[in-house]
């Protein structure tokens, strides 16, 4: 059975694009066709660097990216979209979740942590988490396995 959901749209009502961060190859390119698949638009680098460079042309809705990222680190990244435009939502994926203080994604701008290994419905429910405006600032709802710094 297909998928006829519409392609998604960003805060601003324009089709949505991702900036897809990660240093390893298959995995990025996994993600990426997860994601094209359900109608985004997906750039994809392998270092932080090329993606903070991405992130200066502008266009860009959401940043999934790696936390450990051999040059520039997840949280340099994070900090630097969230410099460029704050609107810019910001999902980290590391496997050192647990290690991970609240604080931390809070003062990066981090919206949501993606703790590794996760399926495929789990990114896709991340990435319609963070496209979907809020009313108001108050904490989002959890859901699955995904950690938000208001909820911990």
């Amino acid at each position: 059975m297909s998928d006829k959901r519409p392609p998604p749209e960003g805060r601003s009502g324009d089709l949505l694009r991702i900036l897809l961060i990660d240093d390893q190859e298959e995995l990025r390119e996994i993600l990426r066709q997860t994601l094209a698949s359900r109608g985004y638009g997906v750039d994809s680098v392998a270092s932080g660097t090329e993606g903070i460079e991405r992130l200066r042309r502008g266009g860009i809705g959401i940043v999934l990216a790696d936390l450990g990222l051999p040059d520039a680190s997840g949280w340099e990244v994070a900090a630097t979209a969230k410099a460029l435009c704050a609107s810019t939502a910001v999902v980290l994926m590391t496997i050192w979740s647990g290690e991970v203080d609240p604080r931390s994604l809070r003062a990066h701008g981090v919206d949501l942590m993606l703790p590794k290994p996760f399926r495929s419905e789990e990114l896709l429910r991340a990435m319609e988490r963070v496209a979907t405006p809020r009313p108001h600032p108050g904490p989002p709802i959890a859901a699955g396995g995904l950690a938000t710094p208001d909820l911990l």
